[in-house]
């Protein structure tokens, strides 16, 4: 798309004219007075601070835009003071000093001469030598002009010692004119006081300014690390001497080293981290249990009355099944009383087993009993079958208590909760340890709610297995729903996925022309013929043989790395339904390794609340609808219909979305699942995952791949080890309650 020099160019001069700026990530496009050549030059590149009349150095290489032409892609852009009296003219009557235009700015260069800023920083006082200079204004001046020189030379510093502008300018907003002092005395700060900096860049920084990997701030840091880095396997706290093995294994730390126990201990008194028996976790984590059970225990009380009569449920429910035609189970009646009589309930099933069908029962009876009730579900496409389902809104947990972007929290909370009897929550099993407090926070005390889920999918991506572990606690009213009812008689989809839920190879026809059935598997032992017969089959196969459209195929695969996983998969089959050849250059965009086109399918990556009107979640997916590659800005439809525009600073929260991994196709209905096994996924294969994928299909499962790899995820168990300490807490607190009757 561009062609580029790579040596490194100074352009030099003032800013004429600012043609785009987003104030979110910085970006900005310029057009500069080369003060060598007085040639206008387009400069790329970032900086907040930059304003029309202010003099830069912009650091980078030329590069050829085919519309736009020869540009600068600055790596770098810094505000600085111009060194002729003509320049720092142009400097003080930019705008920035107010009430100070072109005339004022000649006097004070007049009587201070070209180092007149530098002057009035050592005294502010020598603008009394400037004749009419309002004494009203010698404060304010001094004060911006110390502010922006302090700006300047933090930002400088900190750009020099490979900190990105965007993240400097962050850095100097939280610390101000002590920024210097922060990073070179402690930049481990920067991880836990400033978002968007993380333990290894603040690492990577202090390793660069001479911390030795030993330094004490090191390892202090780097313990509430490896407490944050096992999360990613769903644990909550770590035994004290694993925590210390760990820490020693991901810091590269010596064996004999002794002083983490010291600051374990320290961090323990600084109640950043909490010690329960041999376990440390960090604080959140704690207070977040502690919460969870503090209101189960609450809305579980035997003294508590029914929300609304039984002779009214006995009533209603016979008007709803004739006018649903349909008759409720006993396991389904068993609910609806329950859901009456208790503050907090669960539901577990599997596919078919009628869980949206109580949801529906319960909403209408509650509904026409005047009862106000609130749906959600983690995901909006789980939303938004829940909300065709029972033709009542609903909406995703995040957009339910409303996040503020600006606050970085909830705007329901314990201080300001939801008004509402009933909250029915869907596809429990995905919510982690911190959103399942979040949203007990926002919940009134005397308000039911309702966890719907089944047990048996992959838990949380984030901490704890939160759903799993409350089922387990016999006092916390449940109802199991073992009936099947969803698909007709001729699926096996069902059924395969009780077999591998219950530890049964189950047994799945070969396609042979004449077999019907809504579930295959082909094997195939090479990656190289396994990723040649997805595209085959999602490109043409399918489509043909089973009339598919190309947007109701999802390929799902265990791993996002190696020759199966979703980054070369999604190449390939981006390659084979949207080549480049059949677009314009200009309609793509290429962000470190991966190619965004116009018409790609695409998946948000993590959640990002301040992206349109509500944010954008991790799962959500949609079509890339327009292109602008000399922006680096691209337009996505959401799966809801939404229009979200992606600046650059954006564009890595994207993926291509030919093919998920599992974990992020939780909580969708795919008409088709192409699913991929084999023994390089051998890592991450276990029951739940392959459960899961199962059961996302609706209508056709085709599985590819060795059918050793679907033996071993079967005999494999791994979701259930995780390190959480909510049923214990729980059952402790009831065994003391009761003990004390």
């Amino acid at each position: 798309m561009f062609n580029e020099q790579l040596d490194t160019i100074s352009v030099k001069g003032y800013v004429k004219r600012i043609r785009f700026q987003n104030s979110d990530n910085g970006f900005c496009i310029l057009i500069v007075e080369d003060e060598n050549t007085f040639q206008d030059v387009i400069v790329t590149g970032t900086s907040f601070s930059v304003f029309e009349g202010c003099y830069i150095v912009a650091k980078g290489s030329f590069v050829t835009h085919p519309k736009f032409g020869k540009q600068l892609k600055a790596s770098v852009i810094t505000e600085t003071i111009p060194s002729d009296s003509k320049g720092v003219e142009k400097y003080l009557a930019s705008g920035i000093l107010p009430g100070i235009g072109e005339k004022t700015a000649k006097k004070i260069v007049g009587a201070l001469g070209k180092n007149a800023v530098e002057k009035i920083l050592e005294d502010k006082n020598c603008l009394n030598e400037v004749k009419g200079f309002p004494k009203n204004k010698i404060n304010l001046t001094y004060e911006i002009l110390k502010e922006q020189q302090e700006e300047g030379n933090a930002i400088r510093f900190l750009i020099e010692h490979n900190i990105s502008p965007t993240l400097a300018t962050m850095i100097f907003k939280r610390f101000g004119e002590n920024s210097i002092n922060v990073v070179s005395n402690d930049p481990y700060r920067l991880c836990t006081e400033v978002t968007g900096i993380g333990f290894l860049k603040a690492d990577e920084i202090a390793y660069k300014m001479g911390f030795k990997k030993d330094d004490l701030r090191r390892i202090k840091a780097g313990i509430s690390y490896t407490l944050e880095k096992v999360t990613e396997d769903g644990h909550c706290y770590l035994k004290e001497d694993t925590l210390k093995e760990k820490t020693k294994i991901i810091l590269g730390l010596d064996e004999d080293i002794t002083s983490i126990e010291t600051l374990i201990n320290d961090l323990v008194n600084e109640n950043v981290l909490v010690r329960r028996n041999d376990n440390i976790m960090l604080l959140k984590f704690d207070v977040a249990e502690n919460f969870i059970k503090k209101i189960i225990l609450e809305k579980t009380k035997s003294d508590l009355k029914p929300l609304i009569s039984e002779k009214f449920i006995e009533i209603t429910v016979p008007k709803i099944e004739s006018t649903l035609n349909l008759k409720y189970s006993d396991e389904q009646i068993e609910a609806i009383k329950l859901a009456n009589k208790t503050r907090f309930l669960l539901i577990t099933g599997g596919p078919g087993s009628g869980k949206t069908t109580i949801i529906n029962a319960i909403s209408k009876i509650f509904l026409a009993a005047g009862k106000e009730i609130k749906l959600a579900a983690p995901t909006g496409k789980a939303a938004q079958r829940l909300s065709l389902v029972t033709n009542l809104k609903a909406q995703t947990i995040h957009r339910l208590l409303k996040y503020d972007p600006v606050s970085q929290t909830f705007i329901h909370n314990l201080d300001n909760q939801i008004k509402a009897d009933v909250f029915i929550i869907d596809e429990c099993s995905m919510i982690d340890i911190l959103l399942t407090k979040d949203l007990f926070e926002a919940i009134p005390k005397n308000a039911t709610l309702i966890m719907v889920g089944d047990k048996d999918q992959l838990p949380s991506v984030g901490p704890g297995r939160v759903y799993a572990d409350l089922l387990e606690i016999e006092t916390i009213p449940r109802v199991f729903l073992s009936q099947i009812f969803r698909r007709d008689n001729t699926s096996n989809i069902n059924q395969i996925a009780f077999d591998i839920n219950s530890g049964i190879i189950p047994k799945i026809p070969i396609p042979d022309g004449v077999t019907k059935s809504d579930v295959f598997f082909i094997p195939k032992d090479s990656p190289f013929e396994i990723a040649n017969l997805t595209e085959k089959l999602v490109c043409n196969q399918i489509p043909n043989k089973f009339g598919f459209s190309l947007d109701d195929i999802m390929v799902l695969t265990p791993m996002n790395k190696g020759p199966l996983g979703t980054i070369e998969l999604n190449k390939r089959l981006q390659n084979a339904i949207n080549p480049i050849e059949a677009l314009d250059t200009e309609q793509e965009i290429i962000v470190n390794d991966t190619s965004f086109r116009l018409n790609d399918r695409v998946c948000q990556r993590v959640n990002n609340y301040s992206l349109g009107d509500s944010g954008v979640y991790n799962g959500d997916t949609g079509i890339i609808t327009r292109v602008n590659s000399y922006a680096q800005t691209l337009h996505v439809r959401l799966w809801d219909g939404k229009e979200i525009e992606y600046q650059k600073a954006n564009l890595t929260e994207l993926q291509l979305a030919y093919t998920l991994s599992v974990h992020r196709s939780q909580g969708s209905e795919i008409p088709c699942v192409v699913l991929l096994l084999h023994n390089c996924h051998h890592m991450l294969l276990e029951r739940q995952l392959i459960y899961t994928a199962i059961t996302r299909a609706k209508k056709l499962l085709i599985i590819i791949g060795q059918q050793q790899a679907l033996a071993y995820a079967i005999k494999t168990q791994n979701s259930v080890k995780r390190n959480s300490m909510l049923i214990e807490k729980i059952k402790e607190t009831t065994n003391n309650e009761n003990s004390n009757e």
